[in-house]
């Protein structure tokens, strides 16, 4: 399996921009998309851009804008944290690309089916608080990742060498001036996540990135048993047996969390859950003012957990960090209302504006 991530845009060819470099190696593959030949080329769109807002609207209308103020909003600055708000940094444009990277480390650092990231110019990012709290691991041998050593949360990964930082998106705040415009590393994607975006998707990088993914070692699945690990390899866990339930969670902080467009988490007993290894190696961050809202994370290399909780009996899997096919698939959309407004739910399952019903009902 070959895995790692970078950003586009377009409905036609534009002018090439630097390419995100994933904690991966990058390289030369097939840009076939799987929804066509169509080539797609780094950059902005020097067309109508469907991603920008029409100042009379709060709904996606392009067209509407004018040239000069579809430019500035490109440039604005933009906000972001970390979950416990430790870690904080701004960012401003021009933004010219935005996309999803399904390579298993950024699966397995965000926990996330995907990540999502915007790439800016590295004049235009500034860390605003606590870049100290930060922890960075050597993920491949041309990339370092980072995440909150407080929180767990995904950091931006800056990059002097190729003048960028790339941002996670699900942090940020306020309207972005881009949508997600292509899928890359769908070859490594998650097989209990279905694409019904009709973005075009990679099996890798585009060939005009000039970079290569590396190869990443798998696991044999077993009967009943699902298996997964963090990022550095370090912590490793299984469940067994059929699970209680599997949904995708839209609310602010799971996306602060995962630095993702939402989480996807699958709920067991917690006796069906056990480590494998390296359970010393897992930190627990609970949200001071919430009630149960906790997240784990590996300190080593900060890639997402899985979380026990002995009080519901239950065992919350992030499932990105999965190295085996879970035994069910995402049955629903939780905490919709409080969506990024960047992403769209393109699929059929039901969607939840706020919280669901309580998986065990009080008696």
């Amino acid at each position: 399996m070959r895995h790692a991530h970078l950003p586009h845009r377009g409905r036609r060819p534009v002018s090439r921009a630097p390419p995100h470099v994933d904690a991966c190696r990058m390289g030369t593959v097939d840009g076939a998309s799987r929804q066509g030949r169509s080539k797609w080329i780094s950059g902005g769109c020097p067309g109508p851009c469907p991603a920008v807002r029409d100042s009379r609207s709060s709904n996606p209308t392009g067209p509407h804008l004018t040239a000069r103020h579809e430019q500035t909003r490109n440039q604005e600055m933009v906000s972001g944290s970390c979950l416990c708000g430790t870690v904080t940094y701004e960012v401003q444009g021009p933004f010219t690309s935005m996309v999803n990277c399904h390579c298993s480390m950024c699966r397995k650092q965000h926990g996330a089916p995907f990540a999502t990231f915007l790439p800016a110019p590295l004049a235009g990012f500034r860390w605003t608080g606590a870049e100290a709290a930060l922890v960075t691991f050597q993920s491949s041998t041309r990339s370092v990742r980072s995440g909150c050593k407080t929180c767990g949360a995904p950091a931006p990964i800056v990059l002097p060498e190729r003048n960028m930082a790339l941002v996670p998106a699900g942090p940020l705040e306020g309207d972005l001036p881009l949508t997600p415009q292509m899928h890359i590393f769908v070859g490594s994607k998650a097989p209990w996540y279905a694409i019904t975006d009709g973005l075009p998707q990679h099996e890798a990088f585009p060939p005009e990135f000039g970079v290569q993914g590396v190869e990443r070692p798998t696991v044999d699945a077993r009967p009943g048993v699902t298996s997964g690990s963090c990022l550095c390899g370090e912590v490793a866990f299984e469940v067994e047996g059929d699970a209680l339930i599997m949904q995708n969670c839209h609310c602010t902080r799971c996306r602060r969390a995962r630095g993702a467009a939402h989480g996807t988490n699958i709920f067991y007993r917690a006796e069906q859950f056990r480590w494998l290894r390296g359970a010393e190696l897992a930190v627990d961050y609970k949200i001071p003012e919430a009630k149960h809202h906790t997240v784990t994370f590996c300190r080593r290399c900060t890639g997402a957990l899985p979380r026990v909780d002995t009080v519901r009996n239950v065992a919350v899997v992030p499932a990105g960090c999965l190295d085996t096919d879970p035994p069910l698939r995402p049955q629903r959309h939780i905490f919709t209302a409080h969506k990024a407004a960047w992403f769209a739910i393109t699929d059929e399952l039901p969607q939840l504006p706020e919280a669901p019903p309580p998986l065990f009902p009080r008696t």
